[in-house]
């Protein structure tokens, strides 16, 4: 009707009604997203992190108010799931086509799993390259020329240790060691002492965190995914040091009594009830824990270094959270997200978390940072995400890991497989996933060449 108006009607004054015409049209079309800033708006928000970083809900609780207090119509529902509970739930969602608008699956394979299966919507849809730009962990969720997640912090893990034992244990509390041979030798004297030297569980998602110990020292983390392609196995001596390595410290005691039977979380309240001397925690367990038990008590120390060249590094965890295919409100979960980048939210969460969680975005105020170990960390941890350390289970699909490391590792400490035997146990998953995902396989492949 307009283009005939205007094509046939060429006194001024019906001229002018046609543009009046046009303007109201344009309103009418613009009306219902205007709208929609004005009406009840839920966004329902799944979040994992607690039992890794204890206060952590309190963060979420005011990251989301001062979001809603800018957009009073919307309310976000949250809901927090466990490390056990995170995988399954969100399959449980995908099956329904129904849940939350934002969710995590961490970051890595296991999400981008999901978005090969079309639950993922591309927050670069919504966010622009220019915003985007500052995100640091940007890469690791790229794929297919597109962003399909926001990492919204970082947490990494730090080995810790009671240095009363190291005293009892004729150690010198302020030299932990270094080398591989000298942490046995300080597992031993401590074990003679009295103490249980190292305190992991291995239910569940334990042998995760021991995988971080050995896995960049022996190979990349291109090279580890060349292992799920089919390029190099779990049983080449480069990737046997996780298994072998267990296996040495089983035999010699060196591990708490019930570590095949604790699960991680449980493990770590051992530690910190005095079961143990050396631990490996997440950050913000570790900072809280330090302050609580005092820095006369608690050490820091780095990894262990099997090729003796000191490990400067620490493994990283993404928390990375994405918007679903579902979801009715993509573009307001993507402002929600861009919104987590915001000078406002990475304040909050560096000051309401002690420093222990870190945005990954290149403009985080480091200045905020006003103790020097917290800052250490935050460095390491702003140059984890920079060089591309990502935890082992990032890199791995989920069955890969449920049906064949995870379990593997656990009945190794646990006395029931050799190193060899966890290995092909191992291997043997690996294969299966890529037998029963052929098409999953190929996007692996494609998405591993953009990893280092």
């Amino acid at each position: 009707m307009k283009k005939f108006l205007l094509f046939f009607i060429v006194p001024l004054v019906i001229v002018s009604f046609a543009g009046a015409l046009l303007f109201a049209s344009d309103k009418e079309e613009a009306e219902p997203e205007a709208m929609s800033k004005e009406e009840p708006v839920e966004l329902v928000f799944w979040w994992y992190g607690e039992e890794d970083a204890p206060g952590l809900s309190k963060y979420i609780d005011a990251l989301c108010d001062a979001y809603t207090s800018k957009n009073p119509n919307v309310t976000i529902a949250r809901s927090h799931h466990s490390a056990a509970e995170t995988v399954p739930d969100f399959m449980a969602a995908t099956e329904v086509q129904s849940g939350p608008d934002i969710a995590t699956l961490w970051g890595g394979v296991t999400q981008f799993e999901q978005v090969w299966l079309g639950n993922v919507a591309p927050i670069s849809d919504y966010v622009s390259d220019e915003e985007m730009s500052h995100w640091t962990g940007r890469s690791f969720a790229t794929y297919d020329g597109k962003v399909w997640a926001s990492d919204m912090a970082g947490n990494m893990f730090v080995m810790v240790y009671y240095k009363d034992h190291f005293r009892d244990a004729g150690l010198d509390p302020e030299k932990p060691p270094v080398t591989w041979k000298e942490f046995m030798n300080a597992c031993e004297k401590l074990k003679r002492a009295g103490h249980a030297p190292f305190v992991l569980g291995f239910k569940g998602w334990g042998p995760d965190a021991w995988s971080f110990l050995f896995v960049y020292q022996s190979m990349t983390s291109a090279e580890l995914m060349e292992m799920i392609t089919g390029k190099s196995s779990w049983t080449d001596p480069d990737a046997m040091w996780s298994f072998t390595k267990a296996k040495e410290m089983k035999d010699k005691g060196y591990f708490h009594p019930a570590a095949a039977s604790l699960e991680l979380g449980e493990s770590w309240q051992e530690w910190r009830a005095g079961g143990g001397t050396i631990t490996y925690l997440p950050m913000m367990s570790a900072i809280t824990w330090i302050d609580e038990l005092g820095r006369d008590k608690v050490g820091i120390m780095n990894l262990p270094t099997l090729t003796n060249e000191p490990i400067d590094y620490q493994v990283l965890m993404p928390y990375s959270y994405f918007i679903t295919g579902w979801s009715p409100h993509k573009e307001l979960a993507a402002d929600f997200l861009k919104f987590w980048h915001s000078q406002e939210a990475m304040n909050l969460m560096v000051d309401m978390l002690n420093a222990s969680f870190i945005p990954p975005d290149d403009r985080l105020d480091m200045s905020r940072i006003k103790d020097p170990l917290k800052k250490q960390m935050a460095e390491s941890m702003d140059a984890g995400f920079k060089r591309g350390m990502w935890m082992t289970s990032s890199l791995m699909p989920f069955a890969v890991m449920d049906e064949g490391y995870l379990p593997a590792v656990q009945l190794l400490v646990a006395g029931d497989l050799t190193p060899k035997e966890a290995a092909q146990m191992t291997e043997d998953a690996t294969a299966r996933w890529r037998e029963m995902n052929p098409e999953a396989l190929e996007k692996f492949k494609i998405w591993s060449q953009g990893i280092k």
